[in-house]
Order: C-alpha cells, then sequence, then structure tokens
C-alpha cells in the first residue's frame, strides 16, 4: 500500500504468487514490456486505486523499441486456477510515450496460445479504471480462452491513437465507454477527475462503491464511468 515504484524494469513480477494486493501506489516511468506481471500463476491478485504512467516501455531511453505487452498481464500457466479470482478496479492507466500496446491494456489467462498462452482465468473483475493515452496497438481488456463469472464494467478510454482497440473479452461486458471529448478537470495534466457525470454506469457492490480518492459512487444517483467519481 501507498507505494511509489519507479525506474525499474517491472513494477511488480508477481510469478508464482497468490492473495496479492496492490493498492494507492504511483507506478511509473518503468521500462519493462508490463508494469505488473503474473506469468506462469497469479491468483486472487487485487489491483485497486493505482495511478500507472508509463508504466511499460520496452527499453530505457527508447520507448518505440521493444513495445509493452499489456500494462497489467498475468498470463502462461498450465493448470486450472492459475489465474483465477483476481479484482481489478479503480485504476488510472495513463501512457504519453508512443509504445505499442500487442496484446492489450489488461490480459488476465491465455487460451491455449492460440492467442495468449495458458489457461484461462475465471471470478476476474474489471471495474471503473480508466485507461488514456495508447497511440498504437491494442487497449483492450481481454481475458482469452473459455471461462466463468468474468465481468468487465464501468471502464473508460480516452486519447487513444487513430485505429487502438478497445472492448472486452469477458462473460458479462457492461457500460464499457471510449470518449472522444474530455470529461475530465484536466487531462493534459494529469488530472482525470471528472468535470462532468459520465454516462450512467453500472451500479457495483462494495468494495467497488468507493472512487479512487474515497469518495462514495453513485451519492448523486450516478455511479460515473472512470477511476473518480464525479462529485459537484
Amino acid at each position: 500500500s501507498k507505494c511509489h515504484v519507479h525506474d525499474v524494469y517491472i513494477a511488480f513480477q508477481l510469478a508464482g504468487a497468490s492473495d496479492v494486493t496492490i493498492e494507492q501506489c504511483w507506478l511509473g516511468p518503468n521500462w519493462g514490456k508490463e508494469t505488473i506481471r503474473g506469468q506462469g500463476h497469479a491468483s486472487r491478485i487485487v489491483i485497486r486505486h493505482n495511478v500507472m504512467k508509463d508504466g511499460c516501455q520496452g527499453t530505457p531511453g527508447d520507448p518505440t523499441a521493444g513495445g509493452c505487452t499489456a500494462q497489467i498481464a498475468m498470463w502462461d500457466g498450465d493448470t486450472a486456477g492459475d489465474f483465477d479470482g483476481s479484482e481489478i478496479y479503480g485504476n488510472v492507466i495513463w501512457t504519453t510515450k508512443p509504445t505499442t500496446h500487442t496484446d492489450a491494456c489488461i490480459l488476465i489467462g491465455g487460451d491455449g496460445g492460440v492467442s495468449a498462452a495458458g489457461v484461462s482465468a475465471n471470478d476476474v473483475h474489471v471495474y471503473n479504471n480508466t485507461l488514456v493515452g495508447v497511440q498504437s496497438g491494442t487497449c483492450a481488456i481481454r481475458m482469452p480462452g473459455t471461462h466463468s463469472g468474468v465481468a468487465v464494467a464501468n471502464n473508460l478510454w480516452f486519447g487513444l491513437g487513430a485505429g487502438v482497440a478497445t472492448g472486452c473479452d469477458a462473460d458479462t461486458c457492461d457500460k464499457n465507454e471510449p470518449l472522444g471529448a474530455s470529461p475530465f478537470l484536466d487531462a493534459a495534466a494529469g488530472d482525470f477527475r471528472l468535470g462532468q457525470a459520465t454516462t450512467p454506469g453500472s451500479v457495483l457492490a462494495a468494495p467497488y462503491d468507493v472512487d479512487l480518492t474515497g469518495t462514495q459512487r453513485g451519492a448523486d444517483g450516478v455511479w460515473d464511468l472512470d477511476a473518480y467519481e464525479y462529485a459537484e
């Protein structure tokens, strides 16, 4: 909790980990192909209320080289359950470099190597994340393969390059939206608090009902998209 991890290869390497929580951290700039990586096995991982700025860049000093697999990538395990049970919510994932994202912005599990190595993930929830600035490749939220209990809702994309893919692979994809016009107070300065209410999102139970600052979601009658809840 409450960490600042920067100028390292990978901010968090979770290979073989279970029952880990990463929260209220600033991650970046860093230089690996993932900001948070869980290759082989990473189950019941909670990633919440963090800011990741330029968290994956392929090569120090040259963000166009090497590329980024995904900002959060947990995949390439061969045992059922390797990637089950993770919760990713209320994060800002912010890219200012022209680093190509080859596989996703968030990738959990695989489909036996068809598009991602390893077994699929079950019972994963990805809610109310803000994904900003990816200029090439894909910024989709992907849980490849055949799975159950995978839900993706209330995520917001902004400032993407032409042709950058969004969307999700999940059992339920609900109220996820790429935006053209900025709803933020000052996106150029990295202030991704909302200056106005968004399209109403899906109402969720605790612990998803507070934002990155601790503001109660939906108190004004609208559950906003974004890592931040609009507060007048």
